[in-house]
């Protein structure tokens, strides 16, 4: 994809990150009177389980990653439980803390959350956010540097990530009972009602499987589906304090209604290879966009760390699941240490 020198002079990008620290005992208590509140109603164990909300100081790493290969952002965005890290500069120009309350239009009732869903269908009301904003997971990293063209086409529209070069029919895209064993149901679940909610509404089946990465989003597109397109889906899924089988995934139902209805552009993430080959040097000559999701627990995920290294691909995801296990989250951290070894100027200087 061609970037245009004039894009960042047409609009502004802010990137936007989620982030909380499951570590925090005030945080912790609060999680615990919720699920109180729900008695018999409880979700699954495994939607909230404190893997989900562990922190591994991914978001410093990611915001080093940002200040080294995307310097022209214009602000960076960090929503968050009345929380903030400890090593967050926030008096840093380009830095605004949002606390969940700013963004709820009904805080009251549907907070607190621990519901990634809920917070994601708010994220377009966090104050003073770009039309054009980049949404990224705190695990979620930059690794090379990139323009804000790789992001948003001529035009604006988005550029979603995928993991295939064409769209594959799956038959679970579009029926739950026939989600593959051994995947993250809930998270598929909610995956497939956004697949059908966008064709119930347009009539066009998204086939296309967006990579664990970032998601550009506009904030208008998100401001229609919340209040018309959408409007019984996300108003179902933004009280919903835990994960839920009724939820949708916003930055999915935006990404797939924009496919549906020819406002977004695709781009294929192509992985680093396990091992050296001719391909990546034609890749690396051809400038091909790359990409990877990586979960720490699978067979094999060091092998893949090393060709990331190796590689340096646009942009990766490094994933702590329920299946981490000690010495797995340490290799996270190194290799992180290893690619982004230098303090960055959204942390507080040392000492």
């Amino acid at each position: 994809m061609v970037f245009r020198a004039s894009l960042a002079r047409d609009f502004p990008v802010d990137f936007l990150y989620t982030w909380v620290d499951g570590a925090d005992p005030v945080w912790r208590e609060r999680k615990a009177a919720r699920m109180a509140q729900f008695g018999r109603s409880l979700p699954p164990a495994s939607a909230v389980a404190s893997v989900r909300f562990a922190d591994h100081d991914e978001l410093k790493y990611s915001l080093r990653s940002v200040a080294a290969f995307a310097p022209w952002v214009r602000r960076i965005y960090i929503v968050t439980d009345a929380q903030a890290p400890a090593w967050l500069d926030r008096e840093h120009p380009k830095i605004r803390v949002v606390d969940h309350r700013e963004i709820f239009p009904d805080p009251d009732a549907c907070l607190p959350t621990y519901n990634a869903a809920a917070i994601e269908s708010q994220l377009h009301r966090a104050p003073g956010i770009a039309e054009h904003f980049v949404f990224f997971n705190d695990d979620m990293f930059l690794g090379r540097p990139v323009q804000p063209g790789e992001f948003f086409g001529p035009d604006g529209e988005p550029v979603l990530f995928t993991k295939y070069s064409r769209p594959r029919r799956r038959d679970w895209h579009f029926d739950t009972a026939r989600i593959p064993a051994g995947r993250d149901e809930l998270h598929f679940v909610r995956m497939t009602n956004a697949r059908i909610a966008v064709r119930d509404r347009t009539g066009v089946e998204v086939h296309h499987d967006l990579r664990h990465v970032s998601y550009p989003l506009r904030r208008s597109y998100m401001e229609e589906l919340t209040r018309e397109t959408y409007a019984e889906a996300l108003a179902r899924t933004a009280p919903s304090p835990f994960r839920a089988p009724t939820d949708v995934l916003p930055a999915y139902l935006h990404s797939f209604h924009a496919l549906a209805t020819g406002k977004a552009r695709v781009q294929h993430l192509v992985p680093p290879s396990a091992k050296p080959r001719f391909k990546d040097l034609l890749h690396a000559l051809r400038g091909t966009p790359r990409g990877d999701y990586v979960r720490i627990s699978s067979p094999g995920y060091e092998t893949r760390l090393q060709a990331i290294e190796r590689c340096r691909p646009m942009q990766f995801c490094l994933n702590d699941t329920l299946e981490s296990r000690p010495e797995g989250k340490a290799r996270m951290v190194e290799f992180l240490q290893r690619y982004f070894p230098q303090p960055g100027p959204f942390e507080k200087a040392a000492g």
